[in-house]
């Protein structure tokens, strides 16, 4: 319909009252009747029927009985009478008599399928007597009876029955009977019957939902731009089931259509007057489930409008254990959002969690700086230091490198301090083989190394320990000198012995010389050579305070991934070396950004010239990160694209912050290391700038957060130069010409001083021994 109605002139207005369920009940119970009434008309029944039977029935019993009797009976009778009696009579009579009788009989029988028996009779009888006699007696008479009897009887009786009955009874029917009958239905009852009894159940469905009178109506300046758009409007709200209401368009024009604009200014439903059938409407009843398809929104952008699929997230944080302990210290990261509203609730991270590190991942512009800048400011806040390493942009400079307690080195000296550091140096504590063998895994990471390359290597820096005095099985120095350590010129002067000393011949000698020598030649001149030095800054200051690394002056990417690896294991060594307890709390972090440089994501598989090199060296690299957290070691490591760090990366953080990814690979390899549901995975494809996606790993679900801005002014970093390299080069030639000509000069000599501008020089270990 949008699109339909596109670059239209026109106002719709969708007009919906409410019924009340008394004129909801009342038309329920006209429906009924109507139902009722129709119901008998529905269907008729015709049946004929024909039955027929005959019954046959036999039955025989036989009866004996016999039966004998005898009486005897004794009886004595004694009887006196006397009788006097005296009479006399006179008689006088005459007597007539006359009979008469008259008898009617009339008996009538008619029989049908029902009998009927009719019997009539009438009778009459008269009589007349008549007598007459005259007569005269006189008599006496005089009797004595006397009687004497005496009898004897005897009765004896006795009795004898017996019955025998043989019965047999035996009936046999038979009969036929036929039925036929007709049913016939009236269609159009039936039709009638089935639209009320869809009305009733959207009348039930009504009185759950809630009961409607709607109509759309459409206002042009142009009829055919009403009529077609509510033709389409009609059309949509069409379906299978809209034949139990009858649709209707109308059109009201000119002055015609003024009583209908005062009624829909009132919002209320014009009311048309009909003669026949009173007052109407053009609305029509709907229940509110029906009601809200004539409000659908639109499934898919527009030119006017934009539709955004969102998925739903955990709106609070909820512990898998149900338990939810509030933290001593929190890192106040934002607020929960739920289908792009920003909910109240706030997503608080524990302070103590984030030494189990963090991983922190986004495309560019999702703000993930924003996010990484937000932690360590509340980080801050909690009296945790930060150490950023940060190797492309160097934006953290120009954010907290205004700040009086945050340290700036970088690796030119025109922009910021110089960075510097002796890769070779190693603290109290660890073992000169343990810190070779780590530094020869990190040279495996940034450089291409196959066939001998690693073991040269090795050789060659055992070699150049030696030489510094240091007793490879003791880890002590024979000289006395604990602070005495090679750099990079030593191990390129025992390289190149190593090498010419070995059995290789000459042309894998001189591959060897191409590959490994002039990489490390290239360390000890430029600026690689004022950054690898023995002038190192101190580990206390590089590593407990707030201090931001800038490599982004760096131009080759295997420097850049070297100076990564040896800060990161000149760390864990130095926590190692101060380590107070076993899981500390959270002391420090360190931000590794793009830290695919050191952690970038190598092959498993092995080639036939020997073992991953890589893989292995990034396995010693990611497990020396996860064991720091027991120092109170926290990493934060950040990186634009999931699938280009080691998978270590993301299986050895416990809080994981997914911001805009738009790769399906990445997105899966984060989102399922993080709780989130196939249908949830698409979404991070359409998270704006400052949402992300946060989990922990005792979390029950992960929620979407909107990111708090970090309020800071980004302005540009100024540094102020100090010469500081040509003045350690200037006191250390005074001091080199003071100690040749000391002689002659008889000048007085501060040997500690002269000593410790040697140590701290270029020069190697031979000559600084000499």
């Amino acid at each position: 319909f949008i699109d339909a109605a596109e670059n239209q002139d026109y106002q719709a207005l969708i007009l919906a009252e409410p019924v009340s369920n008394r004129e909801l009940n009342a038309i329920e119970a006209k429906y009924s009747n109507i139902a009722t009434q129709l119901s008998p008309l529905l269907k008729q029944q015709v049946s004929f029927g024909e039955n027929s039977s005959e019954s046959i029935g036999t039955s025989i019993s036989r009866g004996i009985t016999e039966s004998f009797t005898q009486t005897t009976s004794n009886t004595k009778t004694i009887s006196i009478g006397k009788s006097i009696g005296h009479s006399i009579t006179q008689t006088e009579g005459t007597t007539l008599g006359s009979s008469t009788t008259i008898g009617v009989s009339n008996s009538v029988g008619t029989s049908s399928f029902l009998p009927v028996h009719s019997q009539t009779t009438i009778s009459a009888s008269e009589t007349v007597s008549y007598s007459k006699s005259s007569s005269t007696s006189k008599g006496t008479t005089t009797t004595d009876t006397e009687t004497n009897s005496s009898s004897i009887s005897t009765s004896d009786a006795h009795g004898n029955s017996t019955t025998d009955t043989i019965g047999k009874n035996e009936t046999q029917t038979v009969g036929t009977s036929r039925t036929i009958a007709f049913d016939s239905t009236n269609k159009s009852i039936e039709r009638l019957l089935a639209k009320l009894e869809q009305n009733l159940e959207r009348i039930d469905e009504a009185h759950n939902y809630g009961a409607w009178y709607t109509a759309a109506y459409f206002v042009s300046s142009h009829s055919y731009v009403s009529e077609s758009l509510a033709s389409i409007f009609l059309g949509l709200m069409r379906g299978e089931k809209s034949n139990s209401e009858y649709f209707a368009l109308n059109t009201w024009e000119n002055e015609k259509a003024q009583p209908i604009f005062d009624s829909l200014s009132q919002l209320s439903h014009p009311v048309i007057d009909m003669a026949e059938l009173g007052e109407l409407s053009p609305a029509t009843l709907v229940s509110g489930k029906e009601m809200a398809i004539q409000l659908g929104l639109p499934r898919r952008s527009t030119s006017t409008v934009t539709v955004i699929e969102a998925q739903t997230f955990g709106r609070q944080i909820q512990n898998v254990d149900g338990f939810m302990q509030k933290a001593e210290k929190v890192v106040d990261l934002g607020v929960v959002r739920h289908l792009w509203t920003d909910l109240p609730q706030k997503v608080e991270l524990d302070a103590k969690k984030l030494a189990s590190h963090i991983f922190v991942t986004g495309s560019t512009g999702s703000g993930k700086s924003n996010t990484v800048y937000q932690l360590l400011s509340e980080l801050n806040k909690n009296d945790v230091n930060f150490m950023v390493i940060e190797p492309a942009k160097g934006e953290y400079k120009n954010v907290f490198g205004h700040r009086e307690d945050v340290t700036v080195l970088g690796t030119n000296p025109l922009q910021a301090e110089l960075l510097k550091i002796n890769p070779f140096k190693f603290p109290k504590g660890v073992h000169v083989l343990e810190h070779i063998d780590r530094l020869v895994e990190i040279f495996n990471v940034c450089w291409p190394m196959y066939a001998a390359m690693p073991a040269i290597l090795k050789d060659a820096m055992l070699e150049a320990y030696k030489t510094s005095g240091w007793d490879l099985d003791t880890s002590c120095n024979l000289f006395g000198k604990d602070n005495l350590f090679p750099t990079f010129i030593d191990l390129l002067i025992q390289l190149e012995k190593v090498i010419q000393q070995s059995a290789f011949s000459e042309e894998v000698k001189s591959n060897y010389i191409g590959s490994l020598v002039t990489r490390v030649k290239s360390l000890t001149n430029g600026l690689n050579g004022q950054i690898f030095a023995s002038n190192e800054i101190d580990n206390t200051q590089l590593f407990n305070s707030n201090v931001i690394v800038d490599l982004s002056r760096i131009g080759s990417q295997e420097t850049k991934s070297l100076i990564m690896g040896i800060l990161v294991m000149r760390l864990s060594e130095h926590r190692m070396s101060n380590a107070n307890g076993m899981n500390q709390p959270l002391k420090h972090v360190t931000v590794l950004e793009e830290a695919h440089n050191i952690l970038k994501r190598t092959s498993t598989e092995q080639s036939s010239e020997g073992s991953n090199v890589a893989g292995k060296a990034v396995e010693m690299l990611s497990n020396a990160i996860a064991e720091m957290r027991t120092y109170g070691e926290g990493f934060i490591i950040a990186d634009q694209s999931p699938s280009a760090v080691d998978i270590s990366a993301i299986r050895n953080t416990n809080t994981k912050i997914i911001m805009r990814l738009p790769d399906e690979s990445d997105r899966r390899l984060a989102g399922k290391a993080s709780g989130v549901t196939d249908e949830q995975l698409e979404e991070i494809t359409k998270l704006p700038k400052g949402v992300a996606v946060v989990y922990q790993n005792d979390w029950l679900e992960p929620v979407l957060c909107k990111i708090h801005h970090f309020d800071a002014e980004e302005k540009l970093y100024q540094y102020e130069s100090q010469n500081q390299l040509s003045d350690e080069k200037k006191a250390f030639h005074q001091h080199i010409a003071d100690l040749l000509f000391s002689q002659k000069t008889k000048k007085q000599l501060d040997l500690v001083e002269i000593s410790k501008s040697i140590e701290q020089s270029k020069l190697g270990v031979e000559y600084k021994n000499y």
